[in-house]
């Protein structure tokens, strides 16, 4: 059996002898199965009530019985795609999987023809065999496109015993495939990383010496599984730790950003992450914490997975720091689905945020700047024995860049992934980079950053580099100061990118919202001399469209370089286009990219319509209400969707689920189901049109 140093995990956990090395994640599993089978491993929360819960040695008989049936339909080794909602169900599936050597490929549900072409692709790309979903799941599934064309097999995991007491484990190592996780796809197809036992256990041991769990952290989580912060941050890091798990769904924290907070108070936790945004919307919806709120447990607040803001991460402690949360929990967090999940990460308040002269970091040195000065976060130490080894590499000629130097982030580490999928090339390119002087191999993360005083920061994409007259620029530093032009542009999605005109690069700007001739062309002016203080650069283009035409990744990414292709090729419908003459000959723009129609639908005079589209209008960046749009058409991504579920229950007392839809529904179909539910709720004929009962919001 192959074993290495850092997998061998000291031979025990928290005091719990293991009888052997530890080789794979099952074993793990198997010794907390063993040694604490009665004690709590996940409980899942449906709006702040307890549900379905699972102890460790049922989870692990759960996860048998699936790996037992999964032994019987398929060979070690195949892809197997799994489909659940947010529950124990999607966890007990994955962990089959392992069990049996069968390769879990991490997905969700296809809820439009966006996510469908993206299953499409990874199915594809994977030769996947099988898809895995349960009663909730398996009916949509079955009409599904993509699952029919493929001719998967598709299994229904609450069919299959609940355990297995003659299951036979095949010989899983620690280079055995574990799961296939697939990158979001910001810059062209998504690639699946694959990811073995050792790369697995690795980053987990890391995630437990970095951010300090013990044996009595308590995780909680309403990160979706099927990204890896959701799946491995949080909740396999609690499988691996013999910690319990307190799962809320997604949607739950989007309709009401408190249910967080109280979940944290009420369970005593000392682990949970979230994006930035999430941060920023239990800022704006919770304006007073509640007098019972005792987060004085906390120790590890991430925040990870999009652009971190000291600002965010700060307004979000004065606003909650008198529940008592620390003010070390408080943590950033950077990381690469390249690199299982986690890299490195430390306290974010109590090494405060450092200014850098601007002009310094566009020439490539990390200078010491102003007030005015850009604000970067540390993404941890890297003196830490347990870090992985950083470089900042110069990208073109591959050579080791001195500290304060900014250069492109490379990462030699056992929670490297193995390569990519079925691609040599660029797993080659990607994984294997020589370093002179280093006998290993790097991963090319792609990002750019540079290290001072042995502590990481990060600074952009390389492939999302903008130069502008000789000028470095990094497009979340132009879409800041975008966002700072004028209100209507705070927290807006923004695009920013750079195209060739005239012998010339050009900056360009995209920004979605809801906005009329006159604001537009007030935006126009401010955001060209916002952009000019802060950052020095000139704005060529800006650009006014929907939601549903900036594009993001998974993980909540903008996807700049897919945007400035559809603008340069006149793919991307807007409402309102400004341009300098340079601009103009270079965007061809098509009779498809034509001004969006603004005309309104008619409101027929029922309450439930009306106030459905008084619902919809908070929330979309179009008047066009038109009943046969679905609410994706309309703009509204999976969080907006939740905040309009959530808007229609509290003024109606209807509560409805995208998942309840076999797809996502038009104006008409959402308001014909309110109506129904609303009228049987108060003993009202469905079927009636005169016992209408007026709403008001």
């Amino acid at each position: 059996m192959h074993t290495i140093h850092t997998n061998r995990l000291h031979n025990t956990l928290f005091g719990q002898p293991i009888t052997q090395e530890v080789s794979s994640f099952c074993q793990v599993m198997d010794h907390w199965a063993h040694t604490k089978p009665d004690h709590l491993s996940i409980q899942f929360l449906r709006r702040g009530r307890e549900q379905e819960a699972l102890t460790f040695e049922q989870l692990q008989q759960r996860s048998l019985g699936i790996a037992a049936h999964l032994h019987q339909t398929l060979s070690p080794g195949s892809r197997a795609i799994l489909m659940f909602e947010q529950e124990p169900d999607y966890l007990c599936a994955f962990l089959g999987c392992l069990y049996a050597g069968v390769v879990a490929v991490t997905a969700f549900p296809p809820h439009d023809s966006r996510r469908n072409e993206r299953l499409r692709t990874i199915v594809s790309d994977c030769e996947a065999e099988a898809v895995l979903a349960n009663q909730k799941t398996f009916n949509k599934l079955a009409a599904d496109d993509v699952v029919r064309e493929r001719r998967l097999t598709l299994i229904d995991i609450e069919d299959v015993p609940k355990q297995s007491n003659t299951w036979q484990a095949p010989n899983i190592e620690l280079d055995t495939l574990a799961f296939l996780q697939y990158t979001s796809g910001s810059t062209g197809n998504p690639k699946g990383v694959m990811v073995n036992h050792r790369s697995l256990l690795s980053n987990l041991e890391l995630m437990r010496q970095n951010m300090g769990h013990h044996a009595d952290s308590v995780f909680v989580s309403w990160l979706p599984l099927y990204h890896d912060m959701g799946l491995i941050l949080v909740a396999l890091s609690s499988m691996f730790n013999g910690n319990p798990l307190y799962l809320m769904a997604p949607e739950d924290f989007v309709r009401r950003p408190s249910v967080w907070l109280e979940t944290l108070s009420r369970y005593r936790a000392t682990v949970t992450g979230a994006p930035d945004f999430a941060f920023r919307l239990c800022c704006d919806k919770i304006p007073k914490p509640e007098d019972h709120w005792d987060l004085s447990s906390m120790e590890v607040l991430l925040s990870g997975s999009e652009p971190i803001r000291f600002s965010t991460v700060d307004r979000f402690f004065r606003q909650f720091q008198c529940t008592g949360l620390p003010r070390r929990a408080m943590r950033s967090g950077y990381g690469l689905a390249e690199s299982t999940v986690y890299v490195s990460g430390g306290p974010m308040l109590e090494r405060s945020v450092k200014r850098f002269d601007r002009q310094g970091l566009e020439a490539g040195e990390a200078r010491p700047g102003s007030a005015e000065g850009q604000p970067l976060v540390t993404c941890g130490s890297l003196a830490d024995p347990f870090s992985p080894d950083v470089q900042i590499v110069h990208p073109e000629t591959g050579t080791a860049l001195p500290e304060g130097q900014v250069g492109e982030v490379w990462i030699a580490s056992d929670s490297n992934g193995s390569g990519y999928w079925g691609r040599p090339k660029a797993s080659a390119e990607t994984f294997n980079a020589p370093l002179p002087g280093r006998d290993k191999p790097y991963m090319r993360t792609g990002d750019l950053g540079f290290i001072l005083e042995r502590e990481l920061y990060v600074c952009g994409r390389i492939k999302d580099l903008i130069i502008i007259r000789g000028r470095n620029l990094y497009p979340a530093d132009v879409c800041s100061a975008a966002e700072q032009a004028h209100p209507a542009l705070r927290s807006r999605p923004i695009s920013a990118f750079s195209c060739e005109a005239e012998d010339e690069e050009r900056l360009v700007i995209v920004a979605a919202l809801n906005t009329d001739a006159d604001q537009a062309a007030e935006l126009w002016e401010r955001v060209r001399e916002s952009v000019l203080a802060h950052c020095g650069a000139p704005v060529s283009g800006l650009f006014i469209v929907n939601n549903q035409n900036l594009y993001r990744t998974t993980s909540g990414k903008i996807q700049h370089t897919r945007i400035k292709a559809d603008c340069e090729h006149g793919r991307l419908p807007t409402k309102f286009a400004f341009m300098e003459p340079a601009l103009r000959s270079h965007f061809n723009r098509s009779e498809e990219s034509a001004p969006l129609d603004e005309g309104q639908a008619p409101i027929r005079p029922v309450d439930i319509h009306g106030n459905i589209r008084a619902c919809l209008k908070t929330l979309v960046s179009t008047d066009n209400l038109a009943g046969d749009r679905n609410l994706f058409q309309l703009g509204l991504d999976s969080l907006k969707i939740e905040q309009l579920l959530a808007a229609i229950e509290n003024s109606t007392g209807i509560c409805l689920r995208l998942s309840e839809f076999d797809e996502v529904p038009t104006v008409d179909q959402l308001t014909r189901e309110v109506e129904i539910r609303f009228h049987r709720q108060l003993g009202i004929d469905p079927q009636s049109t005169d016992q209408m009962v007026e709403l008001t919001l």
